[in-house]
């Protein structure tokens, strides 16, 4: 036994909401981010022409998608209205609890292991693909965001900490239990997460979006098979992690 409830058969459950309900539900939240980022950024632009009116703010926001510092308050602005919203739509469904509802389970460490190397062994596989392959293992949007984090412990903790969590709770949290209790099925569920999950990090290039699709049909099947959210959050903070060690080493000893 590892310490989490075994699915049971969808009539036995508490019941999430239904595949259209989630999506509306989805569309909602992503509107509403989008309006906070959008706010958010006016905002930071006032406070930085405030504070350097020198800065020529027209050239400042052509960089804004690949700007660390930017980025990195951005999102943890926005963290707050993704998780709020999403728990408080879980909330509003009757008869299953919002812990049950993003299967927010402790997973025994040998399973936490487990699946800690297996992704480590893909990471590792992905990499040399690349490499053998001609394309980028560290793509420029991360050397061009590293390089203009400002104050880069802020860029860790939206790398590492903010973008994980809110991320995973949309797609592999309240996203993937719609569909997985729906006529869809889990299948259905691992796959519609991933592309859209890979379709949003639209800075890097084709090859860096189907390699992110990949690891999302990899955090669907853990998040399927240990009927938890926690170690998919736990895989893609570490998989951001060694993104960004690749590009601290990169930018050191191989940047020219």
């Amino acid at each position: 036994m590892n310490g989490i409830p075994p699915e049971l058969p969808y009539e036995q459950q508490s019941v999430p909401w239904g595949f259209w309900a989630t999506i509306g539900f989805s569309v909602i939240v992503v509107v509403m981010l989008i309006i906070i980022q959008t706010i958010s950024i006016f905002l930071i632009f006032i406070i930085i022409k405030r504070w350097s009116p020198e800065i020529d703010i027209e050239m400042y926001a052509k960089t804004v998608e690949s700007n660390g510092l930017m980025m990195s308050m951005v999102a943890l602005i926005t963290a707050p209205f993704i998780i709020g919203p999403l728990v408080f739509f879980a909330w509003l469904k009757k008869g299953i609890t919002i812990k049950e509802y993003f299967s927010w389970y402790r997973v025994e460490p040998h399973i936490a292991l487990k699946w800690i190397g297996i992704f480590i062994l893909c990471v590792i596989c992905s990499d040399l693909v690349a490499y053998l392959s001609g394309h980028d293992i560290v793509p420029e949007w991360a050397v061009d965001t590293y390089s203009s984090a400002g104050f880069v412990p802020l860029l860790w903790l939206a790398l590492i900490v903010a973008a994980p969590l809110y991320e995973e709770v949309l797609f592999r949290g309240f996203i993937f239990k719609g569909i997985q209790y729906s006529k869809a099925g889990p299948v259905w569920a691992i796959i519609v997460t991933s592309l859209v999950w890979a379709s949003i990090h639209t800075q890097y290039e084709i090859y860096h979006i189907v390699t992110i699709f990949l690891f999302g049909l990899l955090l669907g099947y853990v998040r399927l098979k240990s009927n938890s959210i926690l170690l998919p959050i736990g895989l893609h903070s570490l998989m951001n992690l060694f993104a960004t060690i690749e590009t601290i080493v990169y930018m050191k000893y191989f940047l020219k």
